[in-house]
C-alpha cells in the first residue's frame, strides 16, 4: 500500500475501485488532491462481506478528526462490489450522472456509489463501463466544448473506446486487448519469461494488423517469426502487443469510432497511451494524452458540489 499525507484542510475522500486495484483521494475544499491511498485490493480479491472493514480501516487516518463524505466509483458498485447499483443508460451527462447516485451508510463509511452506464456498441452489442465514465466526463468537464464531437480511448485491462457529443457520453464500445495480451503471454505457447519491450518489434506488429486484418491468424507469426530468425525471441511480446493494439484500432477506425475531423484523446497509464497514439498515427490521424487522474478527480468534484459538498 502506498500512503502519502498532507496536512491542510479536507472536506471529501473519493474512492477508485476497481478489478484490480484500490484507490483513495483525500481532497480539499476546492478540490484538489492532499493525500492518496493506493492498493493492489481490488475488487475481485476481497471476500463477499469485506468491503465495508476494508474501506473503513483504509480510511481511518482520514477520518479520525471527524467524518468526511465518501464518494465510490468503478466496479464497488458492480455485482461483484460493495453495493450493486443500476447502469444508467447513455446518452448521459454530469448532471444525470449526480441524480442517479446510489446512498450508503455503514459503520464510518457515509457517502455515496457512481453507478455505471450501459449502451449498445457499434456493432449493436450490449457494452457496460463502470469508473471509466468519471474520466470521460471529467475530460468533457477539463477540455471539451459544449458542442462538436470528441473520440476517447481509455487503455487498460479492458479499453473503452468513448463519443462524446454536446457534452454527454452518447456512446461507447469495449475491446478486452488489455486481458488477451495477459492470457497469451502468460497461458499460451506465445508465453515466456517477461520481455524488455522493443518498439521496432511493437511496430512491426501494429502495421502488420493495420494492413491484413485478421489478429488470430497473425499471432501464430509471433512464433513462426522466431522459428526462421526474423524475430528475436525477447522480442515477440513487443510484437504481439503490436498486432492486438493495431487489430483494435484498425477495428474501431472501421466501426466510426475514429473520424478524421473528431479529435482524439487518450487518457490512462502513460505508457500504454504513448503505445496507442503510435498506432493512431499509423492510421493516418492525431490523438492527444491527458492526465487521467485529473479528469477523474474534476468529475468527482462535479457530484460532491451537486451534493452541497
Amino acid at each position: 500500500m502506498g500512503l502519502v499525507l498532507v496536512k491542510e484542510v479536507a472536506n471529501s475522500i473519493v474512492v477508485d475501485w476497481g478489478s484490480s486495484n484500490f484507490r483513495a483521494y483525500l481532497l480539499s475544499p476546492d478540490g484538489m488532491k492532499q493525500a492518496m491511498i493506493s492498493s493492489e485490493r481490488g475488487i475481485k480479491s476481497m471476500a463477499s462481506t469485506g468491503f465495508a472493514n476494508y474501506l473503513c480501516a483504509q480510511l481511518a487516518p482520514w477520518q479520525a478528526s471527524g467524518r468526511l463524505p465518501v464518494l465510490l466509483c468503478g466496479m464497488v458498485g458492480s455485482n461483484i462490489g460493495w453495493h450493486e447499483v443500476p447502469y444508467i443508460p447513455a446518452p448521459c451527462s454530469l448532471e444525470q450522472l449526480a441524480a442517479g447516485l446510489y446512498r450508503v451508510a455503514e459503520g464510518d463509511i457515509h457517502g455515496w456509489i457512481v453507478p455505471g452506464l450501459s449502451a449498445r456498441n457499434p456493432w449493436a452489442m450490449p457494452d457496460a463501463m463502470r469508473g471509466e465514465e468519471m474520466q470521460a466526463l471529467g475530460w468533457q468537464r477539463l477540455h471539451g466544448t459544449a458542442q462538436g464531437q470528441h473520440a476517447l480511448c481509455l487503455p487498460g485491462t479492458h479499453n473503452k473506446w468513448v463519443t462524446l457529443q454536446h457534452g454527454q457520453l452518447t456512446g461507447f464500445a469495449t475491446a478486452m486487448t488489455g486481458e488477451c495480451y495477459q492470457l497469451i503471454t502468460r497461458h499460451s505457447i506465445l508465453s515466456g519469461d517477461t520481455q524488455d519491450f522493443d518498439r521496432a518489434a511493437f511496430q512491426c506488429g501494429v502495421e502488420q494488423a493495420i494492413r491484413h486484418p485478421g489478429v488470430l491468424h497473425q499471432l501464430f507469426s509471433a512464433r513462426s517469426q522466431v522459428l526462421i530468425g526474423e524475430l528475436a525471441a525477447e522480442h515477440s511480446h513487443s510484437y504481439i502487443s503490436g498486432l492486438l493494439i493495431g487489430d483494435e484500432v484498425a477495428q474501431m477506425q472501421r466501426a466510426g469510432q475514429l473520424q478524421v475531423n473528431t479529435p482524439i484523446a487518450l487518457l490512462g497509464e502513460r505508457h500504454l497511451c504513448v503505445l496507442y497514439q503510435s498506432a493512431i498515427e499509423l492510421i493516418g490521424l492525431h490523438a492527444a494524452v491527458y492526465d487521467a487522474e485529473q479528469c477523474l478527480l474534476a468529475a468527482a468534484s462535479y457530484l460532491l458540489e451537486y451534493q452541497g459538498l
